[in-house]
C-alpha cells in the first residue's frame, strides 16, 4: 500500500525495554503499532515513558522541536497533561491514545477479585483502594479521550460498551494482533495431550491469575479423578507466590494438587504452548484482550475460557476457542475431549492485522 510518509511521535512505556517483560502483553501491544509504522515507512520518534510519567512526557513534548510532526500515538491514557500539551504547541499534530483496557472496569473486577480472595491483598484497606482507583481511571480515561482526536480501542466490545460513551464516535477499534516477531516464534512441533495454565510474568500471583488458577486447578483435579488412564497432563507456567494482607505472612506459595506440574518461568511460552493442545483461560475477570488467547491459536493451540470471555472475544477468534463452564467438570472434560480434534483452518492473527492497519490508516488520516 502506497501511502505518504508520515512523521509520528510515539510514547511508549518503559516496560518496554526490560526483559524480563518481553512477553508482557502491553508490550507486545505496543510492537503492534511499531510493526504498523514500519510497514508504511513512517519517520517515528520515540519517546520511553519513564514510570509512565505525564509530567515526564510533558517536559520531554515541551522541549521538542514539533514542526513536521503529523501525529502522536500514545501507549496507554495515562498523559492528559502531555496531550495538552501538544494541543497547546502544535494543534495540527494528530492525536491519537491506544487504550488496552476498559480502566474503570478493570479496577472494578480487580475489587471484586479481592473480596473473593482475601488472602490476595497487599494491605487490609484494599478494598477501598480499589473503588478509589476505580473512580480515578474513570477521571483519567475520560480525560485522555476528550483530548484525543482519536481513542484506539482493543476491542468491539469495549469500544460499544465503554470509550463511545466518553469519546463518541471518536472511538475506534484497532485489534490486538501477534507482532511477527512473536508470531515466527512457535516453531512447528509435535502436539502432546497437554493443557496449560499460563500465569503472568510477574513474581507474585494478581487477583485475576488466581481465580484463573484456581478455577484450572479445581477442574483438573476432577477431571484426573474421573479419567485415571487419560493421556492428559496438565502444566502451570509462572511464580506460585502471592501476596497477602497479615505481616507475619508477607507472601505465601500456592501449592499445586498432584498431578498438576509447575513449570515456573519458561524463557518462551509461545514455543511452549506450540507444544500444547490446549491452553486453559479460566476467569471471567479482567477486560481488555489477553495476549496469550491469540499467541496461542498462532501455534494452532485450543483456547478454553469461560462463557464471559467468550463473548467479548472477536468473532475472528471464537472458532479457536472452547467455552467451559467454571462449575462443571463434565464441561471441563468435553472441552478436553474437542481439543483432540482437527484445528480449524484460517488464520486470525492474519485477519485482525489486516483489520489493525486498516484502522490505524484511517485513524491517521491516510485514506
Amino acid at each position: 500500500m502506497t501511502l505518504p510518509m508520515s512523521r509520528i511521535i510515539h510514547v511508549v512505556p518503559d516496560s518496554l525495554e526490560k526483559a524480563h517483560h518481553r512477553f508482557l502483553g502491553s508490550g507486545k501491544d505496543t510492537m503492534g503499532r511499531t510493526e504498523y509504522f514500519e510497514a508504511r515507512g513512517c519517520e517515528v520518534h520515540t519517546i520511553v515513558a519513564e514510570d509512565r510519567s505525564d509530567e515526564a512526557v510533558s517536559r520531554e513534548l515541551e522541549a521538542l522541536k514539533l514542526g513536521g510532526f503529523d501525529a502522536a500515538v500514545f501507549e496507554l491514557p495515562l498523559y492528559p497533561r502531555a496531550l495538552d500539551v501538544l494541543r497547546r504547541r502544535a494543534p495540527k499534530i494528530r492525536r491519537l491514545v491506544r487504550a488496552i483496557n476498559a480502566e474503570c472496569l478493570q479496577r472494578l473486577h480487580l475489587w471484586s477479585a479481592h473480596r473473593r480472595y482475601p488472602y490476595s491483598h497487599e494491605e487490609p484497606g484494599q478494598l477501598r483502594a480499589d473503588l478509589r482507583d476505580a473512580w480515578h481511571r474513570l477521571r483519567l480515561d475520560y480525560a485522555c479521550a476528550r483530548a484525543a482526536d482519536v481513542l484506539l480501542s482493543i476491542s468491539d466490545w469495549e469500544t460499544d460498551r465503554y470509550w463511545r460513551r466518553l469519546a463518541g464516535r471518536r472511538a475506534v477499534t484497532v485489534p490486538y494482533f501477534t507482532p511477527r516477531l512473536f508470531e515466527q516464534e512457535g516453531p512447528d512441533a509435535v502436539k502432546e495431550p497437554l493443557c496449560l495454565c499460563m500465569l503472568s510474568t510477574s513474581n507474585t500471583i494478581k487477583p485475576f491469575t488466581l481465580d484463573a488458577l484456581q478455577n484450572f486447578t479445581r477442574l483438573a483435579r476432577g477431571f484426573r479423578w474421573g479419567h485415571k488412564k487419560s493421556p492428559w497432563r496438565f502444566a502451570v507456567t509462572g511464580n506460585l507466590a502471592v501476596r497477602t494482607m497479615w505481616p507475619e505472612a508477607l507472601s505465601a506459595t500456592l501449592r499445586l494438587p498432584k498431578g498438576i506440574e509447575h513449570l515456573g518461568f519458561v524463557p518462551d511460552p509461545i514455543a511452549l504452548s506450540a507444544r500444547a493442545r490446549a491452553i486453559a483461560v479460566l476467569s471471567d475477570y479482567g477486560f481488555g484482550f489477553k495476549t496469550k488467547i491469540l499467541d496461542a491459536i498462532t501455534t494452532q493451540t485450543w483456547v478454553l475460557l469461560p462463557r464471559a470471555l467468550y463473548e467479548r472475544l472477536p468473532a475472528e477468534v471464537r472458532p479457536f476457542c472452547i467455552v467451559v463452564a467454571l462449575d462443571s467438570t463434565d464441561s471441563f472434560a468435553e472441552a478436553l475431549d474437542r481439543a483432540t480434534q482437527p484445528y480449524p483452518p484460517g488464520s486470525p492473527n492474519t485477519a485482525l492485522r489486516a483489520r489493525a492497519f486498516e484502522a490505524m490508516d484511517r485513524a491517521l488520516g491516510r485514506t
